[in-house]
């Protein structure tokens, strides 16, 4: 039994002494609990595990508002996610307090009126968490501990609970009434005349076709989840690199992350043939679309026309020595002239396929290949600029969403509750 608190601001201001509280605690005793000889590696977990009880809250809001922006706003996918599992993670954070008030209505067996109360405790709940976030991380950053005071209550009792007694009654339906179970107590006070009803049998297996379908949903999800495609590299530019001194470096291989070369390497036009490779890489499927390439040029004299040509494919091996150009597609062309007599006048400038192209799948272990051939035409010879500092030689090419199975290897992390959940069991059977 408990006392309410008579209004919002003054349960707003008991939430944020709790969390403020809780919050400063942890971060004075973190290091000399996990430390200490007396505190067993379990309760070391236990501890871990509660220690952002109170920063979840800010954690909620600020993980899901940008989810949620990134997905509708950006219509770009968080790497590592899929955008099904995304939105059950949006939705769970939503519908898991509600769920959780509703569930422990019916094991305490409430009144039908404060299961009418569950959408007002949502709301209660969720106009509390900007509170409750800024209390604790004025916790965790501040000196001292925020004075305490007394919320003042009502003074009106809620209703008697009776803790528990439905998941009591679950446990017997699911295993069945044993001989242990029946044991006879004296009536407290003499049992009044009742009409005998007959007794209806005990249909067990209900319980675990119940337990099952809720298994097999599970099960499913997870099965479902190993094979989603989640995007790795949505529209992330795909940088050219090279070994060696520049500007005469010898190109070697691209991935996500710009160049930092000082002068930046350089590749003269005349028949230049030139492969890079993302080796190494799981098992992934290019999406149809357009590509785009970004080109940073320099030199050349009189009247310069050249023509800079992209072509890309994939290799079974880490190797791009014999890969197939695969894009551009048949039909479709991927070039441009440049140089001061050319459609590209100006460095750097940004060409794309003719035509949305094909998917191009990358098997576990191969390569994705990107070959450059630059044509000399009229006037002096300019020069690709490549693995120069981002805005000054980024030479980079823009594939489709890259989309990669998804793995299972995240779920590795409920391993860590196992050890909490068994420490409790053994503690209720003692």
């Amino acid at each position: 039994m408990s006392a309410g608190v008579s209004t919002f601001a003054r349960l707003a201001r008991q939430r944020m002494r709790w969390a403020e509280g809780h919050t400063h605690n942890v971060r004075k005793w973190f290091l000399p609990i996990l430390r200490s000889p007396l505190v067993t590696p379990i309760e070391k977990l236990e501890f871990l595990y509660d220690s952002t009880y109170y920063l979840q809250a800010g954690l909620f809001v600020l993980g899901s508002v940008c989810w949620l922006v990134s997905e509708v706003v950006f219509r770009t996918h968080v790497p590592g996610w899929t955008a099904l599992l995304g939105w059950s993670l949006l939705f769970s954070n939503v519908f898991a307090l509600p769920l959780m008030n509703l569930g422990g209505l019916i094991l305490e067996e409430a009144p039908a009126r404060d299961v009418q109360g569950v959408f007002g405790a949502l709301v209660l709940s969720f106009a509390l968490v900007p509170f409750q976030g800024w209390a604790a991380f004025k916790g965790l950053i501040g000196k001292d501990e925020g004075p305490w005071f007394r919320t003042p209550k009502t003074g009106r009792v809620t209703d008697e609970v009776h803790h528990l007694r439905r998941l009591h009654l679950l446990g017997r339906w699911l295993r069945g009434r044993g001989q242990a179970d029946v044991r006879w107590r004296p009536p407290a006070a003499p049992l009044a005349a009742s009409p005998v009803r007959r007794s209806r049998p005990h249909r067990r297996w209900l319980g675990w076709v119940v337990v099952g379908v809720l298994a097999l949903l599970f099960s499913g999800l997870a099965i479902a989840s190993g094979r989603a495609p989640v995007v790795r590299a949505a529209g992330n530019p795909l940088y050219l690199h090279g070994t060696g001194t520049a500007p005469a470096c010898t190109a070697s291989t691209l991935d996500q992350t710009a160049g930092t070369q000082s002068p930046a390497c350089e590749i003269q036009s005349g028949g230049a043939v030139t492969t890079w490779s993302f080796s190494n890489l799981p098992a992934q499927t290019v999406a149809a679309g357009v590509w785009s390439f970004k080109m940073y040029w320099t030199g050349g004299s009189g009247n310069t026309n050249d023509v800079v040509s992209i072509a890309v494919g994939v290799s079974a091996t880490s190797s791009c020595a014999a890969f197939v150009p695969l894009i551009p597609n048949v039909g479709s062309t991927w070039s441009a002239s440049y140089g001061s007599s050319g459609a590209n006048t100006t460095s750097p400038f940004t060409f794309s396929t003719s035509a949305s192209q094909l998917p191009m799948v990358v098997t576990a272990g191969g390569s994705l290949c990107v070959q450059v051939t630059l044509t000399h035409n009229t006037g002096g010879k300019p020069s690709l600029v490549y693995d120069g500092p981002a805005g000054s030689g980024d030479t980079n090419i823009v594939a489709p969403s890259i989309i990669v199975p998804e793995s299972l290897l995240g779920f590795i992390g409920f391993a860590a509750v196992i050890p909490i959940l068994a420490s409790r069991l053994i503690r209720r059977r003692r």
